[in-house]
C-alpha cells in the first residue's frame, strides 16, 4: 500500500509536491523501502532524539552510504570546500535535470553538508 500524500501533506503543512520531494529524498538515503515503509536506518535515525549528536551521526552515514551522493560529491562532507556550480553540472549532466532542478539540488547537498559539518566545542570562535 502506498504512502497517501494528501493525509501527509495536510498533517506536516507541506504541499504534495514537497511531500512527494521528502520522500524521494528519503528512499535515496535509505530511511525509507521501495514501499516507503520506515527501512531499518530509518528506525535507526527515528531511535535517536532530535537534535543530538546521534541523530548527526545517524544522518551522516545515511548521506554518507548514499550512492548519489557517492557517484556526484563522493567528498561531499570531507572536502574542505564546496563548488555549488560545478555540483550542479554534474546533476544535470548525469541525471538529465534542468538546470532549475539540477541547482535545487545541489543546494540540498549543500545543505546537508553544512548541518552534518563538525561542530565547534562550546567557546570555541574558529569560524569555517
Amino acid at each position: 500500500m502506498g504512502v497517501d500524500t494528501e493525509k501527509l501533506a495536510d498533517h506536516t503543512g507541506f504541499s504534495v509536491r514537497h511531500v512527494c520531494y521528502r520522500l524521494h529524498a528519503g528512499e535515496v538515503l535509505g530511511l525509507l523501502d521501495a514501499n516507503r515503509a520506515i527501512s531499518s536506518r530509518g528506525q535507526l535515525l527515528l531511535a535517536t532524539s532530535p537534535g543530538s549528536e546521534n541523530e548527526r551521526q545517524e544522518f551522516r552515514q545515511a548521506v554518507e552510504s548514499c550512492r548519489v551522493v557517492q557517484v556526484v560529491v563522493p567528498d561531499l562532507l570531507e572536502s574542505e570546500t564546496f563548488d555549488l556550480e560545478a555540483v550542479a553540472a554534474k546533476l544535470e549532466a548525469l541525471a538529465g535535470l534542468s538546470r532549475s532542478t539540477a541547482d535545487r539540488r545541489a543546494r540540498v547537498l549543500a545543505a546537508w553538508r553544512r548541518q552534518l559539518a563538525p561542530q565547534s566545542p562550546p567557546g570555541d570562535d574558529r569560524r569555517s
